[in-house]
């Protein structure tokens, strides 16, 4: 059911945005469920393009974290598309049994390339704002075992962790990565500003989405 799907989605997320709040460092300011309008047109029903951002964490750096939960029930594996068709590269594959052998699902995961026009639209406002900030993309994938997640990076500035790893790994990158200066509560405040806030917005933003889908537009997806 896709209300039940929406549901558990929404939870998971939650659960990655109350363990980040406990244990990131006190002075890190962190955003959830964040909408914004970007430029360029859909049509005349719809009016303006919207991306939305599950949570977003501002401390030395801006990191952009998409949640994605997935189950065991439904999958034996998710990994790298092993081809160079472009279509494809740059893509997650899921697989799961289906009499018995393990049969590739031929819907891929799309969550690194939504992530990716994430991190963009950020990159691009945040620079146009302040100059240049340290700027992260970040997939996190929860629900299924962490040994059916056989992932490599596969795009530029956007890290894949599974659910168990993700504070450990930001805290080792606060600690150790140079990052550029950057004033957070400005960065907050300024996100917070230009944000959607109008009533509706995630109904604006389904159809959208169901719009890129239904027209097969291969760069959006929810």
């Amino acid at each position: 059911m896709k209300e039940d799907r929406i549901k558990i989605g929404e939870e998971f997320e939650e659960k990655v945005y109350e363990e980040l709040k406990a244990k990131l460092p006190k002075d890190a300011i962190i955003l959830r469920n964040m909408y914004f309008i970007t430029d360029g047109y859909i049509n005349s029903e719809l009016g303006y393009k919207t991306v939305q951002m599950d949570i977003i964490v501002i401390c030395k750096g801006v990191f952009v974290i998409e949640c994605k939960f997935l189950t065991n029930e439904k999958y034996s594996k998710i990994e790298n598309c092993k081809t160079d068709n472009k279509k494809y590269k740059g893509r997650l594959c899921a697989y799961r049994f289906v009499n018995g052998k393990e049969t590739r699902i031929k819907k891929s995961l799309y969550g690194l390339n939504q992530n990716e026009s994430h991190y963009r639209f950020l990159r691009d406002i945040l620079i146009k704002r302040f100059g240049f900030v340290t700027i992260k993309a970040i997939t996190v994938f929860g629900g299924i075992s962490k040994d059916k997640l056989k992932i490599k990076k596969v795009k530029e500035n956007n890290y894949i962790y599974h659910e168990f790893d993700l504070v450990g790994c930001l805290k080792w990158a606060l600690d150790t990565w140079s990052f550029a200066p950057l004033n957070e509560k400005n960065v907050a405040e300024f996100l917070s500003k230009i944000e959607l806030k109008d009533i509706g917005r995630e109904e604006v933003h389904i159809k959208q989405v169901e719009y890129f889908l239904n027209t097969k537009i291969s760069n959006y997806s929810i």
